[in-house]
């Protein structure tokens, strides 16, 4: 299993919208950006992502499992993008602003991903296990 970060607009797709769409999952579709492509490939059914919001919130809602490894992007009539599908897995009790990750300075290379990185983006273990203790959570097993 692997860990990802997968970021949205909350205007655009919000954590709420995914969670709306049940736990059967929806395709998680419409991301252009050749950085997310080559993470796509990489993804498989099982794996885990925290979902965060961009725009004026900037923190972390939750976590979604993957349900489906990369496939093609339905929205795509070009065919060359792909997506995979995710569904809501766990709803954040103490929602992680990105201020408290970039006052961590064991995560501080993670922050400045999550800021000027790709929508899609790996997480290693050891930065998967800081942002879940700064969330007061256990760590999600594998």
């Amino acid at each position: 299993m692997a860990y990802w970060l997968i970021k949205s607009d909350p205007e655009q797709r919000s954590f709420s919208d995914l969670a709306d769409d049940g736990w059967q999952g929806t395709e998680w579709h419409g991301v252009r950006e050749e950085a997310a492509f080559d993470h796509f490939t990489a993804m498989q059914a099982g794996d885990l992502a925290f979902f965060y919001h961009t725009g004026e919130e900037h923190r972390c809602f939750g976590i979604l499992r993957l349900m489906s490894a990369a496939h093609g992007d339905s929205t795509d009539e070009s065919g060359q993008w792909l997506s995979v599908d995710v569904a809501v897995f766990l709803r954040l009790i103490a929602q992680i602003p990105l201020s408290l990750v970039k006052n961590d300075a064991r995560v501080k290379s993670f922050a400045e991903r999550v800021e000027t990185g790709a929508s899609i983006q790996p997480v290693s273990d050891e930065e998967w296990a800081i942002i879940c203790e700064l969330a007061e959570m256990p760590k999600i097993p594998k």
